[in-house]
């Protein structure tokens, strides 16, 4: 096999590769600043929390779309294709090195007539008789032009009789300077009919340092996609036992030890887990509402939400507040890319680039 599929791939594979694209995003309330022993809800439960819940998207807009680029950029349409509800791809060139290497450059948009560039991936991609795997750089850039970040990442694909396994890794440095943050993503993709209910079990991680409170802070968390029949493919996730970890600034990263499980590498300090629950109204890169979920962490009474509150501009809002007296411990306004503020209680605030908390 010199692809990770042939050029029109048979209606079953073409849905089994789509659910692989989506990943489709606490903390004790006891602790202060400068380690994990001292700091207190107000410091690592809102910010922990947040990256977990915002790494769920992250995974969903940008790991997802740049697999599905890439997936259907093997067959080297023309022109702009326009995707559902909004946005659409294309490819800008291809070319076949060799019977097993293919260079492809292609770019995601906001609108549908392929003018306002989100995503632009530049990938090298080596087929195998079991699958591939591609390396590539992805550039994110703002709905109104801004550079946010380039990420570097590695994907594998390995094709196998019931299901298909998909393994990303990489890192995203942010264009404005914030810490750079480690991320990966496994699913295992049923190749299920057509019309076929299909469950994809996922992990996602997400690690990065958060200067302010000298830690390193990541989780792992697992999270089932259950795809609905009919158009346009609800999406219900749903998954607990999340791995969550602090550590030195620069000690811990996301690594795959195996296809299909990720892992916290470094010297960490285990910090709690928490379940996550939510739904996204369709099977698309910028989905319409109602799409939102929350991550609970009720063993250390904290509850994260997100929300996306518009179809015409695709905003999201949220918080992240107290299970217990409801106090809230940080609330964010985000554009489409991820890009915007997050205010902590107090009223210290942070700047949010692509789904990533600067601290």
């Amino acid at each position: 096999m010199s692809f990770p599929r042939p050029t029109r791939a048979p209606a079953p594979r073409q849905v089994a590769l789509a659910i692989g694209g989506l990943l489709a995003f606490a903390a004790p309330p006891d602790q202060l600043i400068g380690s994990a022993a001292a700091a207190g809800s107000t410091e690592i439960a809102p910010r922990i929390l947040a990256q977990q819940g915002f790494a769920i998207t992250l995974d969903a807009a940008v790991l997802q779309g740049v697999f599905r680029l890439i997936t259907r950029a093997r067959g080297n349409p023309t022109g702009c294709l326009a995707n559902p509800v909004d946005g659409s791809e294309q490819v800008i060139s291809l070319t076949v090195v060799s019977p097993n290497v293919t260079d492809i450059d292609a770019a995601i948009y906001y609108d549908n007539a392929c003018t306002r560039q989100y995503l632009r991936t530049v990938a090298v991609v080596t087929g195998s008789s079991t699958g591939s795997s591609t390396v590539e750089t992805v550039t994110a850039t703002g709905p109104t032009g801004a550079a946010l970040g380039t990420l570097s990442l590695n994907e594998t694909l390995t094709a196998g009789g019931k299901f298909d396994q998909v393994t990303q890794t990489g890192t995203f440095t942010p264009a404005s300077g914030a810490p750079v943050a480690s991320l990966g993503r496994t699913c295992k993709i049923p190749v299920l009919p057509t019309g076929a209910t299909a469950k994809a079990p996922c992990e996602l991680g997400i690690a990065q340092d958060f200067p302010s409170l000298g830690l390193s802070l990541a989780s792992v968390t697992p999270l089932t996609l259950t795809i609905g029949t009919a158009a346009p493919l609800p999406v219900t996730l749903s998954g607990k036992g999340a791995t969550l970890e602090t550590g030195a600034l620069g000690a811990l990263s996301i690594i795959a030890p195996t296809a299909d499980t990720l892992g916290i590498a470094g010297t960490g300090t285990a910090y709690g887990t928490d379940k996550t629950a939510g739904k996204v109204a369709a099977f698309t890169l910028f989905p319409p509402t109602p799409t939102h979920w929350r991550v609970t962490d009720a063993g250390n009474a904290a509850v994260f939400t997100l929300a996306l509150t518009s179809d015409a501009t695709h905003d999201w809002k949220g918080h992240v507040a107290s299970t217990t007296g409801g106090t809230v411990l940080a609330k964010f306004t985000l554009d489409e890319s991820g890009t915007g503020t997050i205010t902590y209680q107090g009223g210290t605030k942070a700047a949010v680039t692509s789904w990533l908390p600067a601290d």
